[in-house]
């Protein structure tokens, strides 16, 4: 039997630079992001069982140091995209950041990209300068959201995890500390946890001096077993900065 291939016309995307789209599937609805040629946010749901396509722009708020909307993008490779689904079905959208304030949208109904509005605020604390957003699903669907906040250059900057609590519809710090913390000095550069077949949480980083990618040292390695707890590849704990005032999220 020949396999057949069913081509589905999505829209039109910006191709005068090189930035990451995104496209979720949850429960057979599938959901796209990306930027159309006038580089606004566009974001299209394709329901289950239909060739038809919906779709939404949603507003922005000004960003004055930028000279333009949030949902607009610049020429600038590190302004991709994220979306995730929750467990309630309600949209997660994040992106356009390159030492920005927070750029997150979460839609009001489950499935819904029409409810899409712009949350100005996660946790509210250090949310001024985001760069690199990323949410990912932690065990039994529990939604994480992983970004870099900034102080000052690109050496000097801290890995920053959030979590979902689906029942107050409110965002938490993962840990009261940052992941990762250059104490003022460097920035760690990291790729995010990844799972692995072994039952631990394996990420990886590199540490960099100054804002120059040529400073870049030290390919570094840790794991963990619940996000929160972290060893050497040889089982020695790793000691994580000294905790700071935010309220932090327990995984179970």
């Amino acid at each position: 039997m020949k396999h057949e291939v069913i081509h589905s016309l999505v829209g039109e995307a910006c191709a005068d630079f090189t930035v990451l789209f995104c496209l979720v599937t949850h429960e057979e609805y599938l959901f796209a992001a990306w930027y159309d040629p006038r580089h606004r946010i566009t974001v299209w749901c394709r329901p289950p069982s239909s060739e038809a396509w919906t779709t939404l722009q949603p507003e922005g708020f000004w960003i004055a140091k930028r000279n333009r909307n949030a949902n607009i993008t610049d020429y600038d490779s590190h302004n991709y995209l994220t979306m995730a689904i929750d467990d309630e079905g309600l949209i997660h959208l994040s992106g356009n950041m390159h030492a920005d304030p927070l750029i997150y949208y979460r839609s009001a109904k489950p499935l819904d990209i029409a409810s899409l509005r712009p949350v100005r605020s996660m946790v509210g604390e250090r949310e001024e300068r985001t760069t690199y957003p990323l949410f990912f699903k932690y065990e039994k669907g529990l939604l994480l959201f992983r970004y870099r906040y900034r102080d000052g250059c690109s050496g000097n900057g801290d890995d920053i995890y959030n979590c979902w609590d689906s029942k107050t519809q409110t965002w938490r710090r993962l840990l009261d500390t940052p992941l990762l913390n250059g104490e003022g000095e460097r920035n760690g550069y990291a790729r995010p946890p990844v799972p692995g077949p072994d039952g631990y949480w394996h990420m990886i980083w590199m540490w960099r001096e100054t804002p120059d990618c040529e400073t870049n040292n030290n390919l570094s390695y840790a794991r963990s077993q619940d996000l929160l707890h972290w060893e050497t590849s040889s089982g020695e704990t790793l000691d994580l900065a000294p905790p700071s005032p935010y309220s932090f999220c327990i995984l179970s």
